[in-house]
């Protein structure tokens, strides 16, 4: 489930591109404060390295932000409305976060001070097989990773080479992924999801999911960005896509978002080719 959050800042805060590892920080601490155990669930896990069914999204404002020079570096200037998302499919980290943020009233992210003004649940979409959605926010991006030879590299959806995988297949694949994971965690909730949509988990490992990219706007399929994660270059791009599937991968993409790094602030979705703020 969504929630989607209202910050007011002073409106001349200046904040570093590269904030969303500070800003995930600030989200567990917050939830650390409220519930220790919830947080030691989403930021470790019973397995540390296994993927983690939770997702938000970058930062948004009004008015919308400039870029500016600060020092040696270049941020955004802040607007006094600000928004995000969070979203996790177990209930428990869902509400948990939002009482939370609630309770604590207020985030620091890399020394800007976001005040919380309101938290509501996002409107579950009406999925149909075939839905349009896009990034979320103004700041919204997807990350797409793979490995090869022990390494891991960033692909694009213009990028086609033979024997790596596409864009598409990544993010088909990785929807698939999380379905799984969801019964390592909640197996009712697994059963539940299958059962929407008339799959078991033999027809889950084969149906058929469809990612279509579609452009940004017109003349431009995409837009790419880079970000710095502690010591890491992160390539990530913002493109709308119809995703064709059964329910169950509808929800799975809308609780826990689209690609990888979803923990870290990239790949929450929304529906449509619009934004409507």
């Amino acid at each position: 489930m969504q929630f989607e959050i209202d910050f007011s800042s002073s409106g001349a805060s200046v904040l570093d591109f590269n904030y969303r590892y500070e800003l995930s920080a600030s989200l567990y601490k917050a939830l650390e404060e409220y519930s220790p155990t919830l947080a030691q669930d989403l930021h470790d896990g019973s397995s540390r390295s296994r993927l983690k069914l939770f997702v938000f999204s970058g930062l948004s404002c009004l008015p919308k932000s400039q870029v500016v020079q600060y020092g040696e570096r270049k941020g955004f200037q802040l607007g006094s409305k600000v928004w995000m998302r969070f979203s996790s499919i177990i209930p428990e980290i869902a509400y948990g976060m939002a009482e939370a943020l609630q309770r604590k009233k207020d985030i620091i992210v890399r020394g800007v001070f976001l005040k919380v003004q309101r938290i509501s649940l996002v409107r579950l979409p009406d999925f149909a097989p075939s839905t349009i959605y896009r990034p979320f926010g103004q700041a919204g991006m997807i990350v797409c990773k793979y490995e090869q030879d022990g390494k891991h590299f960033f692909q694009l959806p213009d990028n086609s080479v033979q024997g790596i995988p596409g864009c598409s297949e990544l993010i088909a694949e990785n929807l698939r992924h999380k379905l799984l994971r969801l019964k390592d965690v909640n197996n009712d909730l697994f059963v539940n999801y299958l059962s929407v949509s008339g799959l078991d988990e033999e027809s889950l490992r084969s149906a058929r999911i469809s990612v279509d990219f579609l452009p940004l706007v017109e003349g431009r399929s995409f837009k790419t960005g880079f970000f710095r994660i502690k010591n890491n270059s992160i390539r990530a791009f913002r493109a709308p896509f119809r995703l064709v599937a059964p329910e169950a991968f509808h929800r799975i993409l809308w609780e826990c978002g689209a690609g990888n790094m979803n923990s870290q602030g990239f790949g929450l979705v929304t529906t449509g080719l619009q934004e409507r703020r």
